[in-house]
């Protein structure tokens, strides 16, 4: 398990298996503190090297040092859909932005764009799984499951370069 805070986004939990990231989330640090108590295994290796990746590059990404993240995530707690449309929202590269509908499109399910609201919804990869970089067909801003919530998700468009009016782009 790892912890990351940022002023501008929060803080984030990060945990890893041998496989990849498997979860980073926002979360708080007692929450954190919480999981670490809890935790009865001791951290394999190929998962330490992973966390430290992470930590490193997610670092580097908020500084405006990196914008494409390498970092293996665990798949096996994912459903193929959720998958898919994780996949696809990787792709969407730094400083751009699709909507739901084109996301839906891309997995060859045009017409979920709800469907895919809802998966991002619950995506347990926050900045790995670049969700803050799908937005409504109108370029509105919508939903962000972050503390802070559109705050956030406006803070990372903006990072990324995008102006923002009134939960917007523009």
């Amino acid at each position: 398990m790892a912890f990351i805070e940022d002023e501008d986004i929060g803080s984030l939990e990060i945990t890893a298996t041998a496989r990849g990231i498997n979860c980073c989330m926002f979360s708080s640090l007692g929450s954190f503190e919480k999981g670490l108590l809890a935790q009865q295994d001791c951290l394999d290796a190929n998962a330490a090297l992973i966390l430290s990746q992470a930590l490193s590059q997610i670092n580097a990404y908020l500084r405006g040092k990196l914008t494409v993240f390498t970092i293996p995530l665990d798949w096996s707690n994912i459903s193929s859909f959720a998958r898919r449309v994780y996949e696809a929202t990787m792709q969407i590269p730094f400083g751009e932005v699709r909507t739901y509908g084109e996301i839906a499109a891309v997995i060859g399910q045009a017409g979920a764009a709800r469907a895919v609201g809802g998966a991002l919804r619950a995506n347990p990869f926050v900045l790995l799984v670049p969700c803050h970089r799908v937005v409504g067909g109108n370029r509105h801003l919508h939903g962000f499951s972050a503390p802070g919530g559109l705050a956030t998700k406006s803070w990372l468009l903006r990072h990324e370069g995008h102006s923002i009016q009134e939960n917007r782009l523009s």
